[in-house]
């Protein structure tokens, strides 16, 4: 199957956490990080690795443009920047 437009909502390079990235925590309290600021309350997750996935992610805007295809972020108030932004008033008039 083969789009020659991709629309990815909610997508962000920006979030509050301490610790190394992939490193283990202990996390004991709401997440402001999450839409659901309760899911991921007392529990053992990994401290996010914000920069690898970038570089995923360029490689995949570099082969949708080779092929003359795009890829759009259209997440409000988002800081991730290897996409174009847009707005889904934008893409749906």
């Amino acid at each position: 199957m083969s789009f020659q437009s991709v629309l990815i909502p909610g997508i962000d390079s920006r979030c509050q956490h301490e610790g190394h990235p992939n490193a283990l925590n202990n996390k004991k309290g709401p997440d402001p990080n999450q839409f659901v600021d309760s899911s991921f309350q007392a529990c053992m997750c990994e401290s996010p690795d914000l920069n690898h996935p970038k570089g995923s992610y360029c490689i995949s805007r570099h082969a949708y443009e080779r092929d003359g295809r795009l890829i759009i972020d259209y997440t409000v108030g988002g800081a991730f920047d290897v996409y174009e932004n847009s707005s889904l008033a934008k893409v749906f008039p």
